[in-house]
């Protein structure tokens, strides 16, 4: 046989073998690449879900402090107590207060000059840093009866028009107390004490009247 045929044989076989192997291999690369491929979206669902569960966690924070906040709100707040306070004297040996915030001062008892044509129980007129005041007896405004005067403290409260002195024996200091137990006034007393009576307040396991400032400082002169 001829020696070039055979070379020219086993240089096509060679070729061929070659092309195979060639298309082999290319085969297998795909193949090992194709895993790949199909792994992409796996990757991409794990991040999806994972995106998921972080969102989902503030809601749950957000739930658990609205919850807090909530039960704050409805935390019960102590009701306040309206307090009023009074002071409190003695006159004739009966005890009886005005409010706080109908009295201006208390001062010690100074000249009162009478006024002639006035009632019973109108003192007279006194002077107050330059301004005069009318007093008036408290014992005969009350239908206590009379007194002299002497040793007698003078408060001053606002009357509608204006201020005005009341005499009375003894100060027993200044008490304060809710509102709600202020009592009306007893309904055995006549037409005019309920006038002069605003009140009764309990104070020390004693009943003591708190009188109508706006019905006591009512003084008609003639």
């Amino acid at each position: 046989m001829d020696i070039a045929k055979i070379r020219k044989k086993i240089k096509k076989l060679e070729e061929t073998t070659k092309h195979e192997n060639n298309k082999t291999e290319q085969k297998e690369s795909v193949e090992q690449r194709t895993p790949e491929v199909a792994a992409v979206p796996q990757s991409v669902d794990v991040k999806t879900e994972t995106k998921q569960e972080d969102v989902k966690k503030p809601e749950l924070i957000s739930k658990a402090e609205s919850t807090e906040s909530a039960g704050a709100v409805t935390e019960e707040k102590p009701d306040t107590i309206e307090e009023t306070e009074i002071l409190a004297f003695k006159i004739a040996n009966e005890e009886y207060a005005v409010r706080i915030t109908e009295l201006q001062e208390i001062i010690r008892h100074q000249r009162i000059t009478a006024v002639p044509c006035s009632p019973e129980y109108l003192v007279g007129v006194t002077s107050l840093r330059g301004k005069i005041i009318p007093v008036i007896n408290l014992r005969i405004r009350l239908g206590l009866g009379g007194g002299n005067g002497e040793g007698q403290k003078i408060i001053i409260l606002s009357g509608k028009k204006e201020p005005l002195g009341a005499l009375v024996d003894l100060i027993l200091g200044v008490f304060r107390l809710p509102v709600s137990e202020l009592l009306p006034p007893p309904s055995t007393l006549t037409e005019e004490e309920k006038n002069f009576i605003e009140s009764v307040a309990r104070i020390k396991n004693k009943f003591i009247s708190v009188l109508n400032v706006d019905e006591i400082t009512k003084v008609e002169i003639l």
